[in-house]
């Protein structure tokens, strides 16, 4: 070895055979790398993917992770395997094919260019050497090398015997291949005198040519104007020709269809399809009018974001995960209008939380974040997927096989990343995933409903645990743990996180985005636990937003000496009363106002209030369901569900006289209003109108459950709370079945001889909701005929009859608008479990 000094640094050759020079010392005669790196430096070992930065798991069914541990001079397979799975993923580049490994000079604890971490700074490589020729030991004159041998271009018998090979290694870019067999033979071959063949080359060399024809096509066609796809030389480095071929364990067929879709999956009708039925409606709940008073924006706090240069690394780092993920320019979109805002604020957490420096400057960081952002694009084109917008039912069959192996191949990717638990946009993915109606399972497979209940638990989860954590560094100076790297050691010390840095009205524009998200989390854990009843419960109700919930506590305020759940309940309480007030505070209901000259917005905001009221229901339904499901035969027990049932019973009544009632002629004002205000009412009248139809339910389940108890003072008093109480329940029960029968004649009238963009009856984020609601107000409906027909009441009874109609026909919408159409009743149910026992 022999080291030169220049501009106080210290080139080190390395050799493969060193030998020694006249004055004694090492010289190389087959440099191949020449590092600048300064004098008494230290060497460490080369640090694995997790020590450089990359904190999520490395599945090891990847052909290049397990390549990372073979060495050079390996000959079979799986050195070439590498070189064409790092193509794939990370794209083209040169390999050992085209050109020689050049020397790559590197430069350390510089003070200028673009850095990378602390004083590090990385220079252009030095220029390629041709295959004959490296620099001397003092850099100077060329010298002649010996012939290189390349793994990657060996013949057969090679092959065979695991031996390198130095086919075609004069420099050029390969051996000459004629019918199978070289031009020269190698000279392991010559020495040995074999046939040298070269079949398995010959068939590599045609594929990489075919691979070659496709990215030129594609580099000359550039971005299709018709469909907006984008080259592939132009998709991210995480595009789906990353994924592995295992991903999808489906027949060939399916897997035809995935590529199929793969082809135009961002286009822009999949990606509008995405905004419009699931990132929209869900952006309007967690945005002002909706959210908690303490939180007067949510979502509406993005654009505020955006223009704040303190924090725009992040913001471009979580912008150009969205570029990449969807091949789409981020720079024109506005609050509110249609965008993936709800995409873009997890996936500003992430760049913030998951980052401890420039996001920009860490390579680590960036396939991560490809990583994160192809599963959550597989999860959006999955349900997009599940709607069916064309009126040829010849051709659903094969959107039904395309909703299929999309859902199977977005679950595969996402299960297969589900170790990341620090991640917001996985977290939301599980989310969103579990609101999927899943296929029929395969040749009689397991039911693949409980893989969705899963991903849903599991995802409601992680995103309350990642908001408490992100509130915790927020809202408190508080010194976290971080890993010490240095000189190969690993420790751990107490560093400050680099969001604690932040002003402070930076800091509060981010609990918004918090505050928007967990009250997501009380929304999806309370939709939960009432559809299925108290059986699929990813929270305790009671536990959900609680304690160290941004939602609970003050704002950038020191710990008090209280308790975290002493201040939490003070504060729920408030937060519940604030809710209410500001419900009963407006002048008129949203009925009236739509029969009044009131500007549009002044609408939207009304309708978001009255929805921050439906939420507040779901969740005090959500604490009576659990409370129902975990009943037992005590005086307690019986005390919490009785305080339950009079929550839920006030919040009906209040959220009945704030909404109002439909008639005629607001439906025919409905009708003519905007898209997105008659959307916005949708969604808060459908959603109330389910919660009151299961409140119904329950009832039935429960009063049929105590009256088999013993009795007792406290189970006597919530049995005579209910049989007093049951004819305003069956009104409530009529009046809300009769607003979903008026929502599906609005939305079949105003899609008639139209081709409908969206499927209208289901323009829903969660459209097995939308399916339970008119499947509940059918059976309401039912009942309420049967009785009209014993009290001879023939007048009503038509009436009756029309609504049931109505509701029908919005059935049979739905299963015509759902490639896969959700079954919403319970096995465990008896039949007619659902009827109140008490009638006229």
């Amino acid at each position: 070895m022999e080291t030169s000094n220049s501009n106080n640094f210290t080139h080190i050759f390395v050799s493969r055979d060193p030998t020694p020079d006249t004055n004694g010392n090492t010289m190389l005669e087959d440099p191949t790398t020449a590092l600048a790196l300064p004098e008494q430096s230290d060497f460490g070992v080369m640090p694995t993917p997790r020590a450089a930065g990359w904190d999520f798991p490395i599945d090891h069914s990847w052909g290049w992770a397990n390549n990372l541990s073979q060495t050079q001079t390996q000959t079979s397979d799986e050195s070439v395997g590498w070189d064409e799975t790092f193509e794939s993923i990370f794209g083209h580049i040169t390999s050992s094919d085209d050109q020689c490994y050049a020397p790559c000079e590197t430069t350390l604890f510089s003070h200028g260019g673009d850095t990378i971490g602390e004083g590090v700074e990385l220079t252009n490589p030095a220029p390629a050497l041709s295959g004959q020729q490296v620099l001397s030991p003092l850099g100077s004159e060329p010298i002649q090398k010996h012939r290189m041998r390349k793994q990657n271009h060996s013949c057969d018998p090679c092959r065979l015997g695991k031996r390198a090979c130095d086919l075609g290694g004069d420099g050029d870019r390969g051996a000459t291949l004629r019918d199978g067999k070289p031009n020269t033979s190698c000279s392991a071959c010559i020495s040995r005198r074999l046939d040298c063949t070269a079949s398995w080359l010959a068939s590599r060399q045609s594929s990489q040519q075919a691979r070659k024809r496709a990215r030129t096509s594609y580099h000359k066609s550039g971005t299709d104007k018709l469909t907006g796809q984008v080259s592939e030389n132009e998709k991210p480095p995480a595009a789906d020709s990353t994924l592995p071929s295992d991903w999808l364990t489906s027949s060939s067929s399916e897997q035809e269809l995935v590529r199929q879709h793969t082809g135009n999956a961002a286009s822009a009708h999949q990606f509008n399809l995405y905004i419009d039925a699931i990132d929209v409606p869900m952006t309007d709940c967690l945005s002002e009018g909706c959210m908690p008073p303490k939180f007067p924006l949510g979502l509406a706090i993005l654009p505020r974001l955006n223009s704040n240069s303190i924090i725009s690394p992040y913001i471009r780092q979580a912008h150009s995960w969205i570029k990449d993920c969807w091949n789409t320019s981020t720079t024109s979109w506005s609050f509110p209008a249609a965008a993936p805002h709800l995409f873009l604020a997890v996936s500003i957490l992430d760049s913030l939380f998951q980052q401890h420096g420039n996001p920009e400057h860490s390579a680590g960081t960036a396939a991560r974040g490809a990583l994160f952002s192809e599963v959550y694009k597989w999860v959006a084109l999955a349900t997009a997927s599940q709607f069916w917008f064309e009126r040829d039912d010849a051709k659903k069959s094969r959107a039904r096989d395309l909703a299929s192996a999309t859902w199977h191949k977005a679950k595969t990717i996402l299960f297969q990343n589900i170790a990341a638990t620090d991640s917001f946009r996985l977290a939301l993915s599980l989310i969103l995933f579990g609101t999927i109606c899943p296929p029929p399972p395969r040749d009689g497979g397991d039911d693949l409903h409980t893989d969705a209940d899963f991903a849903r638990r599991e995802g409601v989860r992680r995103l309350q645990k990642l908001c408490i954590q992100a509130t915790t560094i927020l809202q408190h100076d508080c010194q976290l743990p971080r890993p010490r790297r240095q000189s190969g050691a690993r420790g751990l010390f107490e560093r400050q996180h680099p969001v604690q840095k932040l002003p402070a009205e930076v800091k509060e524009d981010l609990l918004e985005l918090c505050g928007a998200l967990e009250w997501l989390v009380v929304i999806m854990n309370s939709t939960a636990i009432i559809t299925s009843g108290g059986r699929n419960c990813p929270i305790r109700p009671d536990k959900c937003a609680h304690d160290r919930s941004c939602l609970l506590m003050p704002r950038l305020t020191p710990k008090s000496s209280e308790t975290d759940s002493t201040v939490a309940r003070r504060h729920e309480e408030g937060l519940n009363d604030s809710i209410i007030a500001r419900a009963k505070a407006e002048p008129h209901t949203i009925t009236t106002m739509v029969h009044r000259d009131t500007t549009d917005e002044i609408v939207r905001h009304a309708i978001g209030r009255s929805g921050s009221l439906v939420i507040l229901l779901y969740k005090a339904l959500a604490l009576l369901t659990y409370a129902v499901e975990d009943m037992q035969e005590t005086e307690s027990s019986y005390e919490d569900i009785h305080r339950h049932l009079r929550a839920v019973t006030t919040l009906v009544e209040i959220w009945r006289s704030t909404f109002g009632t439909y008639n005629v002629d607001t439906t025919l004002r409905i009708r003519r209003s905007p898209i997105n205000v008659r959307s916005l009412i949708f969604h808060c009248s459908g959603d109330g109108d389910l919660a009151v139809l299961l409140f119904y339910k329950l009832l039935c389940r429960l009063d049929a459950e105590i009256a088999n108890h013993q009795t007792s003072p406290a189970r006597d008093r919530l049995s005579t709370t209910i049989r007093s109480k049951w004819t305003l329940y069956q009104d409530h029960r009529l009046a809300s079945a009769t607003q979903v029968s008026m929502i599906a004649s609005i939305v079949s009238e105003s899609m008639t001889g139209q081709e409908a963009y969206i499927p209208g009856i289901a323009y829903h984020p969660y459209p097995a909701l939308v399916v339970q609601a008119h499947t509940l107000a059918v059976e309401a409906f039912t009942d309420n005929i049967q009785s009209c027909m014993l009290r001879m009441d023939t007048k009503q009874a038509s009436e009756m009859g029309s609504g049931l109609n109505v509701c029908l026909q919005g059935l049979q919408g739905l299963k015509r608008s759902l490639v896969n159409f959700p079954n919403v009743n319970n096995d465990s149910e008896e039949p007619g479990s659902w009827h109140l026992p008490y009638s006229d």
